[in-house]
């Protein structure tokens, strides 16, 4: 079920290619907060310990926490959640209480950083930040010019587009300092890092 669940998020961005600033202290919390999330999800759903679990209530039970996916994926969960059931091997309270509470805490985190996990949406998100990658090399720092290019026509939907040409198959880079000079007026609301 937790692959099932990442891999419905996984296809909510398909083909989108969007960078954000890495955050180390950010990616730390969020490791140290979910253990305690679980043990907050363990005393909640204590109760639900007395309920008699059948497989029909547990499929139930999962289908309202699943969103839309894959028939096959969906199909192999169904019969490996049957086959937990007939096998009378294990405790099913305890990997329920763990499948909820990585479904609820992937829920909340997303929620709470909408802008790290979902792609870039002038309604639902408009003041999510637009990140566009610097590289280096032997202390030049550059800019790949599809990345700098569709940031700034996102963040600047009235001006006119700028458009990127690849010239052999190419993609074309961009010197920082250029890019500062000849852009200026229109990447300041654009993190590049």
């Amino acid at each position: 079920m937790q692959a099932i669940l990442l891999k419905y998020h996984e296809e909510r961005i398909l083909g989108v290619c969007e960078f954000i600033k890495y955050d180390a202290n950010w990616l730390s919390e969020m490791h140290n907060e979910f253990p305690q999330f679980q043990k907050i999800c363990l005393a909640q759903e204590s109760a639900a310990a007395c309920e008699d679990w059948s497989f029909e209530k547990a499929l139930k039970m999962f289908k309202a926490l699943l969103p839309e996916c894959d028939k096959n994926a969906y199909h192999g969960f169904e019969r490996n959640l049957r086959n937990f059931f007939d096998s009378k091997i294990g405790d099913f309270h305890e990997d329920n209480l763990a499948i909820q509470s990585f479904a609820k805490y992937l829920k909340m985190l997303i929620s709470r950083n909408p802008e790290l996990f979902l792609p870039y949406d002038k309604e639902k998100n408009p003041n999510c930040p637009i990140t566009v990658r610097v590289f280096e090399s032997h202390g030049v720092q550059f800019l790949m010019k599809s990345e700098l290019f569709n940031a700034i026509n996102i963040r600047n939907p009235n001006s006119k587009r700028l458009e990127c040409k690849e010239i052999n198959g190419k993609l074309m880079a961009m010197n920082y300092e250029k890019v500062q000079k000849k852009y200026k007026d229109r990447i300041g609301n654009i993190e590049i890092n």
